[in-house]
């Protein structure tokens, strides 16, 4: 359960009566929420430009080799393949 606190010139905490949405001093969270609002951050940031870059050849590249491969056994079978006709 998170709580409102309020930091004194001493070092000390305070906690106050405020919901945390209307805090005006710290909230003071448990272990769990952290790591809860750490993973959704974690959902909703948007990667670097060079991971994005990095998967977007991946998905341009491995059709493209796959097609060329399926290719080449494609003409290889069609080399082989004996019409009685």
């Amino acid at each position: 359960m998170s709580a409102c606190v309020l930091l004194n010139p001493d070092g000390t905490l305070t906690p106050l009566v405020d919901p945390v949405g209307q805090c005006t001093g710290f909230v003071l969270l448990e272990a769990g929420e952290w790591q809860l609002a750490e993973f959704m951050v974690g959902l909703t940031s948007i990667p670097p430009a060079s991971d994005l870059l990095q998967v977007f050849s991946y998905g341009v590249t491995i059709p493209m080799v796959f097609g060329f491969i399926g290719w080449g056994v494609g003409l290889v079978f069609r080399f082989f393949r004996h019409d009685d006709e």
